[in-house]
């Protein structure tokens, strides 16, 4: 799978580790914030291209996922921009700044076909898998939680 990567802070290079490490997956580019950080990071981990243009790096040939550790105030335009181009994204915290932020990924996954995956440290341990459960189950909704 060919992979676009966003953002050469730390939580980039987290999961610039963890990509390199899989079998059958290449991040071919890098969207960064600033270009000589990008450069510098894309040299340092072997990436082919990078780039400030985020839309540029996303509709590189043969990416299919984009996986975004950008600055929390751009997670939901970015993540509702490469699935509407097709591509599946694993998306670092939070969705979005607010409720409707995080609607619009979610329906704009229902949309594309695509899977968008948050990367959630917890989501099996099981206190979380419990409330997982209660939520399914419709014995836990949002304004139980807001309240």
């Amino acid at each position: 799978m060919k992979v676009c990567l966003v953002g050469e802070g730390a939580q980039g290079v987290t999961h610039m580790e963890a990509l390199q490490k899989m079998e059958d997956v290449e991040v071919v580019s890098l969207a960064g914030g600033i270009e000589a950080d990008a450069e510098a990071f894309a040299r340092k981990h072997g990436i082919p291209h990078a780039s400030t243009d985020y839309e540029e790096c996303i509709d590189r040939p043969g990416v299919e996922a984009v996986v975004i550790t950008s600055p929390n105030q751009v997670h939901c335009e970015q993540t509702v921009t490469a699935l509407e181009r097709g591509r599946h994204v694993l998306l670092e915290l939070p969705m979005g700044l607010s409720l409707a932020e995080s609607q619009r990924v979610v329906e704009a996954e229902e949309r594309s076909g695509r899977v968008a995956m948050m990367c959630h440290t917890q989501r099996f341990s099981p206190a979380f898998r419990r409330l997982h459960e209660m939520v399914e189950a419709g014995d836990l909704h949002l304004h139980h939680i807001v309240q």
